[in-house]
Parts: structure tokens; sequence; C-alpha cells
């Protein structure tokens, strides 16, 4: 089930052009796979869904959407602090630089 969490809320987000159920969807997918995600063997998996999660947040129209840019800053904020605590590889470095970059262009300010 849990394997199945992650991959079900990227489909889900991608797939949701003016489909708030789909974002809904995509955000429960990746909340369960957040929480179910805490051994250290599955680092970078949790740090993946967070930087995903902090994606549906940010494009959902909900009526707290400073709650939901706060849960999106964290959320990117923690995926960070995982990738940074293993061990440098060229695919974490570029999703490192990925995650800097879409919080930038998403006007998220660092802690």
């Amino acid at each position: 089930m849990l394997l199945i969490l992650e991959p079900a809320g990227v489909l889900a987000k991608n797939n949701s052009q003016n489909h708030a159920d789909r974002l809904e969807l995509a955000g429960t997918c990746f909340e369960r796979a957040i929480g179910n995600l805490q051994a250290t063997e599955y680092a970078e998996l949790r740090a993946a869904a967070l930087a995903n999660f902090a994606s549906v947040l940010l494009l959902q129209e909900r009526e707290s959407p400073e709650l939901d840019r706060l849960r999106a800053r964290e959320s990117l904020n923690e995926a960070l602090r995982i990738l940074r605590s293993l061990p440098a590889t060229p695919e974490r470095e570029k999703r490192i630089g990925l995650i800097l970059m879409n919080r930038m262009r998403s006007g998220l300010e660092p802690d």
C-alpha cells in the first residue's frame, strides 16, 4: 500500500487541471505517504513526498491560502533537510536544486 500512495499522488497531481477533487486526492496520498515513511531507509522517498505535497498545497485554492503556504514552506524545508543529510549524489543535488528553484518561484522564503 505504501509504495502505491506516492505514485498515485503524483498521478493525481499531474492530471489535476481544474479538478479540485484530484488535487485533494493527491494531497491525501502524499500526507499518508509522509506519515508512513518515518524509517530512515525511506528518507529519500519521504523527501519526494514532502516536496510533492508542497506543490499540491500551493496549487489548491482553499479557504486558508496563508496556512497552505506555511505548510508548503515547512514541507519544502523538511525535504531539503532530509536530502542534505544524505550522502551527496548528482541526482540528490539535482533534486535539491529543483526544490530551491520551486521555492523561489513560489515566493516562499526560507526559514
